[in-house]
């Protein structure tokens, strides 16, 4: 999960340099990789450390949609990033991490309707 985890995070990178949204990458992207990794390294496959990484993935994907400007495409990212949490057999983290990405998508369309700056769907 780390190197997906990697992937994510050299993505956000990408969007960064092409939308100059290096603030999102540093606030969001590196702790979500961060984080993760030392719950994993300090309490080994404890069910805080593999929800720890379902949580990062569903940052990641709204952090890609943000950066995106609310592409539409880069929301099948969500479910391809659910799948891969199968890897830990535990239902608890798809849950988990499936409550997280419902509470984002409320908040930031809130967001988005009162122009705050944060994307959800592209701009009308």
């Amino acid at each position: 999960m780390f190197i997906v985890n990697l992937v994510l995070l050299l993505m956000t990178v990408v969007f960064a340099f092409v939308q100059k949204s290096w603030l999102p990458l540093l606030l969001i992207g590196v702790p979500c990789v961060v984080v993760p990794f030392m719950l994993y390294r300090l309490l080994g496959d404890h069910l805080i450390a593999r929800i720890s990484y379902g949580i990062s993935f569903m940052f990641f994907s709204p952090l890609h949609i943000h950066q995106s400007m609310g592409m539409t495409e880069l929301h099948f990212g969500i479910f391809v990033l659910l799948a891969v949490l199968t890897a830990f057999r535990d239902w608890r983290v798809i849950v988990v991490a499936a409550a997280t990405i419902a509470v984002h998508h409320l908040l930031f369309m809130y967001l988005q309707i009162k122009n705050t700056g944060v994307y959800l769907v592209p701009a009308a």
